[in-house]
């Protein structure tokens, strides 16, 4: 069974049905707003993550880089790549903001990412130290052998981004898997919908009760083709190092 808290408190309870189990899996997406330019935040989405008793906030690469992973270029032209970034979600229907360093006093970059230069390796994790009551995920070894299948259904809840303005909620995209990673490929295809502010969000799918985390949503193939393409969690896993 997935495992959410906030602070040591489980919000996930033996018993609770699939549609209460996918309620609840929203409380996890924060909006994460990575650089401003003109008054704008340009979004993303992550969550939080407790493994091997350290937290992290987890998202796609690009979204802690502001490197698009493949022009290689900054996503938000002529603006500086992003220095830190801020979280934020509606708590007791307030919204609350934390703010997390991407470099450390001697401007090398703090976030973890893939021992690869493969852009289909889109994850990052930043070790955060939370002073507040945030929902956690914890981790789960099960997710690392679960084998995906073709027309499984998935979900997530993501920030969309959609005429320049950024939902107080995360919005609920639900669908099947198209495709799974090929000699071609390293990516899961949907056809769950994605937009500018997805990428990050965790995937799920669900297995009885149970819900299982897949991987994180990287983007989609191109701008006429919104269909999410998803980072697989086993495959980027093993090239994370984590710090003991």
């Amino acid at each position: 069974m997935l495992k959410i808290r906030a602070s040591l408190i489980s919000l996930f309870l033996l018993g609770c049905t699939p549609k209460d189990q996918i309620k609840e899996s929203q409380k996890l997406s924060y909006n994460i707003c990575y650089s401003y330019t003109q008054g704008k935040c340009s979004s993303g989405t992550g969550f939080y993550l407790s493994y091997k008793e350290k937290t992290y906030l987890v998202s796609a690469l690009h979204v802690f880089s502001g490197v698009n992973p493949n022009t290689n270029q900054p996503i938000i032209q002529n603006y500086p790549l992003p220095s830190q970034i801020r979280t934020s979600n509606l708590e007791n229907g307030d919204p609350h903001f934390e703010y997390w360093p991407l470099k450390d006093a001697y401007g090398n970059i703090k976030y973890i990412k893939p021992d690869t230069t493969s852009i289909f390796y889109d994850l990052a994790l930043l070790e955060v130290d939370l002073e507040t009551q945030k929902n956690v995920l914890d981790w789960n070894d099960n997710w690392l052998t679960y084998s995906p299948k073709i027309n499984e259904q998935v979900f997530y809840f993501g920030y969309p981004v959609i005429n320049d303005n950024i939902p107080k909620i995360p919005r609920l995209f639900r669908g099947k898997i198209t495709s799974l990673p090929s000699k071609d490929t390293s990516l899961i295809t949907t056809d769950m919908n994605s937009f500018q502010g997805c990428s990050g969000s965790p995937v799920f799918t669900l297995q009885g009760n149970n819900i299982v985390l897949i991987g994180i949503v990287m983007g989609t193939f191109d701008d006429d083709n919104k269909n999410a393409l998803i980072v697989p969690l086993p495959l980027v896993w093993g090239k994370i190092q984590v710090r003991k």
